[in-house]
């Protein structure tokens, strides 16, 4: 098991797209993780993260709000894929498990859990974040939840076991399943609660911005598109997602074309002229510069290095 880092962002973001399943053990003292998080000030990956402590506590801002995650109280903390998250503040000694599914996952339904009679996993999960991405699963729950990552865990280590991929699948749904049985009756309650919880205007706003840039990214890479489709100026655009998110709207663009660029480049199928193509470059150079400009390296050269 990796111990180095709480989340290993680097790995989130540049891991191959046919990697749907990511699992990492949390134990750290607040030295190595502060450490850990300075190279990571904002942060998104394209995997739905969910972090279960055990022992300790820390800060997170998450889309612009800031939540606790103490193992005294809320345990379980769920990101969707591509929420910025930022200001991780740790308070005290951390233990527990990461499981992360990649979005493309999670819309194919990997679990098997498609059978409409069935309220989709990822969209229960995908609600009960919306409402708060932190939930308290009860003291009656906490020895299942550890028993079910416990389990995950040894089903990584078989890496010899001939079945290995549909092991960790299988122990993957059986965690799910324990998350989904506590986030239920939580659902349940406040789909009935007549005072649904108010999202500040800056935040709708930029929410909105997120939604637009994940589904319009690779053909619309400017502020005009998005400030027009929310009927309000660039300059207020980047001003509100400057002070909700801590970074400005292009940033979280080109973030999001990169993403996209480096899961290609990772793909032999695909010619670097094919993916500035479908990421509406005007032509490969163009897209060699804005590569290199943001990365360091040419496209080519991330390429081999993979």
């Amino acid at each position: 098991m990796k111990t180095e880092e709480i989340i290993n962002i680097e790995d989130l973001v540049d891991k191959k797209q046919d990697n749907s399943i990511y699992f990492e053990e949390i134990n750290h003292s607040i030295t190595t993780l502060n450490k850990t998080i300075e190279k990571h000030q904002s942060f998104y990956s394209d995997y739905g993260l969910g972090i279960f402590v055990t022992k300790g506590s820390f800060n997170i801002t998450l889309n612009g709000v800031e939540y606790l995650v103490d193992a005294q109280d809320a345990c379980l903390l769920f990101l969707q894929p591509r929420d910025i998250t930022n200001n991780l503040a740790i308070l005290a000694d951390l233990q527990g498990y990461v499981l992360g599914v990649h979005r493309e996952a999670i819309n194919d339904g990997i679990m098997n859990m498609k059978d409409k009679a069935v309220f989709p996993w990822s969209r229960m999960i995908e609600l009960a974040s919306h409402r708060s991405p932190v939930c308290n699963p009860g003291a009656e729950n906490i020895a299942l939840l550890i028993d079910a990552f416990e389990d995950l865990k040894k089903a990584y280590q078989r890496v010899d076991f001939k079945f290995h991929n549909v092991l960790t699948h299988l122990k993957t749904t059986e965690l799910i399943l324990e998350i989904l049985n506590i986030l239920v009756p939580k659902i349940e309650s406040f789909m009935t609660d007549p005072k649904p919880k108010k999202v500040g205007y800056k935040e709708s706003i930029c929410n909105e911005f997120l939604l637009l840039a994940m589904n319009n990214h690779r053909t619309h890479h400017t502020l005009d598109f998005y400030a027009e489709k929310l009927h309000i100026s660039t300059q207020y655009l980047t001003h509100l997602v400057k002070v909700v998110h801590g970074m400005t709207a292009n940033k979280i663009i080109n973030d999001m074309i990169l993403l996209d660029a480096k899961a290609m480049l990772k793909l032999p199928t695909k010619s670097i002229k094919e993916i500035a193509f479908e990421l509406n470059f005007a032509d490969q150079s163009s897209f060699g510069k804005f590569f290199k400009k943001h990365t360091g390296i040419s496209a080519s050269k991330y390429r081999k290095t993979e």
